[in-house]
């Protein structure tokens, strides 16, 4: 009889450390982290962009990223440029998250996010990458942003975006 109240005991200590250990592995997954993160990073991003403040915009970005755009400071000057009103509101259309190991340096976990905006002036949408763990903290932060207009959008139909570091305009 005593066996039984022993395999309970084993079998409940398992449960309970492989439950743990799935919550543990990537707090920002659960109960919708990444999505809280993508909003505060687009809402981060808007204020600085409406406001003109090319330093906030620049220090979203991901100090490594910052390495491989030719020139930040242009980039930023062309997409406040482009982009028009005040936001009014905001709808998510997609986000996910990927997470994958860098070998022996760590792992990253990367949000990808496309928004739908509607500003006083203009409708858009816009994508963004941002890494928000990575093994360095060089390496976290935004590495890149595309905008379209929602019409232009709607007219090509096609993706918008890059592979590499940077702010991107499709007109």
């Amino acid at each position: 009889m005593k066996a039984k109240p022993y395999f309970v005991s084993i079998l409940l200590i398992i449960v309970l450390n492989i439950c743990a250990c799935g919550k543990m592995g990537n707090v920002s997954l659960m109960n919708g982290g990444d999505e809280k993160i993508a909003e505060a990073t687009l809402e981060e991003f808007i204020e600085a962009v409406e406001a003109d403040d090319r330093e906030a915009i620049k220090g979203m970005f991901a100090e490594d990223a910052l390495a491989q755009i030719d020139d930040i400071d242009s980039e930023i000057d062309t997409f406040i440029q482009f982009y028009h009103g005040t936001v009014q509101n905001w709808d998510n259309t997609s986000i996910s998250t990927q997470v994958r190991s860098s070998g022996e340096e760590g792992y990253y976990q990367r949000i990808s996010c496309k928004y739908k905006i509607e500003t006083t002036e203009e409708r858009y949408q816009i994508r963004f990458t941002k890494n928000v763990s990575a093994p360095t903290q060089e390496q976290e932060g935004i590495y890149k942003v595309g905008i379209i207009t929602q019409e232009c959008f709607e007219e090509k139909h096609e993706e918008f975006g890059s592979v590499v570091p940077g702010l991107y305009i499709v007109e």
